[in-house]
């Protein structure tokens, strides 16, 4: 019964693949002599085309279970670039100026270096440094380049102008820096290595109120040569 069984499964199986079924109707001389079961035809497997009849039960065959492969968890997408709070980019430029011994930093503004700034840089570089060569003018400006994908961010900005800053005191024998107006202070790292940090007024204050001149040299005259 057991046998019998596990043939009427074997041609279900069959029959759902569309293959043929063939059996010997009589012994072959020499071979071995074959088991035959008296077991029913089994009922064809209805299709979409051929409706089971009224009544009739149809049972499919018991495959065996699918397992199912687990899904892959979804690429990690690339984590989007620091931005300011509110999607602005913070814009500014920063004057440079090598003159009498010393890096000289000024916030610009909206406003361009004007040449009486840099006469007057290169008066009070003179008077601390009895003399100096011809000053050397340099522009920092940010953001230096307009790729989304990287860092804009308030950090990013100080920390490349630090670098900035680093390069220009590195090629070129400054005893220190000196910080023209509160905005370019607030825009220096305090980790930044320099032998000096003097801040002055700005030189545009300056210009507008002579008076302010006189607390710049204040400032300036304890670190003055000759």
């Amino acid at each position: 019964m057991h046998d019998a069984a596990r043939e009427i499964r074997r041609q279900t199986y069959l029959q759902a693949l569309g293959l043929d079924q063939y059996v010997s109707r009589r012994s072959l001389p020499g071979a071995a002599e074959t088991r035959r079961l008296c077991i029913d035809a089994p009922q064809p497997i209805p299709t979409h085309d051929e409706p089971a009849k009224r009544g009739e039960t149809v049972t499919s065959p018991s495959m065996p279970p699918v397992v199912e492969q687990p899904a892959r968890a979804p690429a990690m997408a690339a984590p989007p670039a620091k931005r300011p709070q509110g999607g602005a980019i913070e814009q500014f430029r920063i004057a440079a100026v090598q003159a009498g011994g010393w890096l000289w930093l000024e916030d610009l503004g909206d406003m361009p270096l004007a040449q009486e700034q840099v006469q007057l840089i290169a008066a009070m570089a003179t008077a601390m440094a009895a003399g100096g060569n011809k000053p050397m003018v340099a522009q920092f400006d940010w953001p230096m380049h307009q790729n989304q994908q990287l860092d804009l961010g308030p950090e990013a900005a100080m920390t490349s102008f630090g670098s900035f800053v680093e390069r220009q005191l590195s090629d070129s024998d400054c005893a220190g820096i000196v910080l023209l107006g509160i905005a370019v202070a607030g825009r220096l790292s305090a980790d930044l290595r320099c032998p000096h940090r003097l801040e002055i007024p700005g030189t545009r204050d300056m210009l507008d109120n002579p008076r302010l001149k006189r607390q710049a040299w204040a400032s300036l005259r304890p670190h003055a040569r000759g």
